[in-house]
């Protein structure tokens, strides 16, 4: 496949051009709310992610797919590239038919790009402070992703806060878009069990405001956490249920409608899940 003749030069390519690094991979506690931690430099690593969406109003299962390649810069400055698959099985009703159907479509999801850099260090000052940013580009929209990264390791307790925002442009009919504001806010608090295992969770804020529509919903996230690591290899993964939704008048008079306003089931799922895997190469 051309995907995969593309992941593969893209490898050897890079894989030419870097020092091999000695030291650890990555250390991530959470799968959605990113620490200030950066690989060293020269160091490259690939890692794959899943993200399961599951849950609406009718049958409804997702899965987004993002390939990553990463390596450090500087000691405090990493970059990365993804691509970016989804598959969506759901219920629908073609035009014409007296029954539902379940289908299943494969979207190219277009690559994103990554900047990440550390400020100050979550062990050695009083709180660890980074930035991030990322945009996307697909075949129907333009993203783009800033962070404003804070965590902080105590003994055997560790906590990070995220405060993203997030523009998204849809591209419709020539000379049409749809422009939409993201604000999320993520916060992870963990243990460490071993100082190669985490065990914790993840509460996540996400708000949508649509450009001349305003503000349309608030919608909340929370679950466990778990991450292991070793030198070479990490894993991290997180569930996080939709708690409760609160929406804007237009949102809240539709809701009320159908019968359920606690939950946001037309821009989330009931349940998220993500699995993030490192590996050194």
């Amino acid at each position: 496949m051309a995907f995969s003749k593309l992941l593969r030069t893209t490898l050897a390519a890079m894989g030419c051009l870097m020092v091999p690094a000695t030291a650890s991979a990555s250390d991530r506690q959470f799968a959605y709310t990113y620490n200030t931690s950066t690989i060293a430099p020269g160091q490259l690593e690939l890692e794959p992610w899943t993200t399961f969406r599951i849950g609406r109003d009718d049958f409804y299962f997702r899965t987004d797919h993002r390939f990553e390649l990463e390596t450090g810069f500087t000691d405090s400055l990493q970059g990365s590239i993804y691509f970016n698959v989804s598959a969506t099985t759901e219920q629908t009703r073609p035009a014409g038919a007296t029954q539902s159907v379940r289908e299943t479509e494969v979207e190219w999801e277009g690559v994103s790009l990554e900047l990440k850099g550390k400020l100050s260090d979550a062990v050695a000052d009083p709180v660890g402070f980074g930035l991030y940013f990322e945009p996307t580009i697909t075949p129907t929209e333009g993203e783009v992703e800033v962070k404003a990264l804070l965590d902080k390791r105590a003994g055997d307790f560790y906590f990070a806060y995220n405060l993203v925002g997030e523009w998204e442009i849809e591209f419709g009919a020539p000379g049409e878009a749809e422009h939409e504001f993201v604000l999320e806010h993520d916060l992870g608090l963990a243990g460490y069990v071993r100082e190669d295992v985490t065990l914790g969770g993840e509460v996540r804020n996400v708000s949508l405001f649509e450009l001349g529509e305003g503000f349309e919903s608030s919608t909340f996230f929370a679950g466990p956490a778990v991450s292991f690591r070793q030198k070479r290899f990490f894993a991290t993964a997180s569930i996080t249920p939709q708690i409760f939704s609160i929406s804007g008048e237009e949102e809240e008079e539709e809701e009320e409608e159908e019968g359920d306003s606690s939950l946001d089931l037309e821009h989330h799922e009931r349940l998220s899940a993500r699995l993030i895997v490192g590996f050194e190469l």
